[in-house]
């Protein structure tokens, strides 16, 4: 109740992550506020769950281990202030979640580190996916279908991909 964590995945770096996670938690703390009954124009200031912003990533461009983004890079500048600096600031923690990359993030938490093996593995077999180019369905689902297959029998995420097949090749 502290803290309100928010993460996304990225399979393609997309620098307006700060943009949609700002919206996303203005919109979970105004429901914060309505589901606790609390009130906005009262003297007593609130005390709101801290906000904590994760984006994982693990597209093919070349991304460091740890990297933040910040919603005042999208703000014009020298606008209405004499500093050209925002009133307001949002910062995105990107963390790089490639296979041999983080290898102390991943080695503690092996679904991640599946996950990571999962999608080296979708790009081996000749499907390395980026938003802005097309792949062939077949080609695609091919990839999927042999990575799914070569993940390791102790994978914590084999048997959830392999019985959710269909809908992750789709």
């Amino acid at each position: 109740k502290d803290v309100m964590n928010l993460y996304e995945h990225q399979s393609t770096f997309n620098p307006n992550i700060p943009v949609r996670m700002f919206i996303y938690s203005c919109k979970l703390i105004n429901k914060y506020i309505h589901d606790n009954q609390l009130d906005i124009y009262s003297s007593t200031q609130l005390e709101l769950p801290t906000p904590k912003l994760l984006c994982f990533y693990n597209g093919i461009a070349n991304k460091e281990d740890v990297s933040y983004l910040r919603l005042s890079d999208s703000f014009k500048k020298n606008i209405g202030k004499t500093d050209g600096g925002s009133d307001i600031e949002v910062t995105v923690k990107m963390i790089n979640i490639n296979n041999g990359r983080n290898e102390k993030l991943l080695n503690s938490c092996r679904p991640l580190k599946d996950y990571a093996m999962f999608v080296e593995q979708v790009r081996k077999y000749g499907a390395i996916y980026d938003a802005d180019a097309e792949i062939e369905s077949e080609k695609l689902a091919d990839a999927i279908n042999n990575a799914i297959d070569s993940l390791p029998e102790d994978s914590e995420i084999k048997a959830i991909l392999g019985s959710r097949r269909a809908e992750v090749v789709k």
